[in-house]
């Protein structure tokens, strides 16, 4: 199963190593809610949201960001973004 399923997943070497977000050697492999560099053995959880209108797509979430609200967080977070455009590293399409 692909960890964008929504499933919490345990951090392993492979994924501090891995390319996200375009960054190399996992640089931006962090919470993308409170910016939490993950760690080995960390878990993780991404939020599907690529059929959300007005957030971004599919955050990688911390067990302190993550909860019942977690999407909605997101969606506050990126109404943010568009406006200042300068936190943190992730992409936000334009839905409005």
């Amino acid at each position: 199963m692909s960890f964008i399923g929504g499933t919490p997943f345990i951090a392993t070497q492979k994924h501090l190593d891995a390319p996200w977000m375009g960054g190399r050697k996992g640089i931006y492999f962090r919470c993308h809610m409170c910016g939490y560099k993950f760690k080995l053995n960390d878990t993780v959880r991404c939020i599907y949201t690529n059929d959300t209108p007005k957030a971004g797509g599919n955050p990688l979430v911390c067990c302190n960001c993550d909860g019942d609200d977690v999407k909605q967080r997101w969606i506050e977070k990126c109404k943010r973004w568009r406006k200042i455009k300068k936190e943190f590293w992730v992409f936000v399409r334009d839905t409005e």
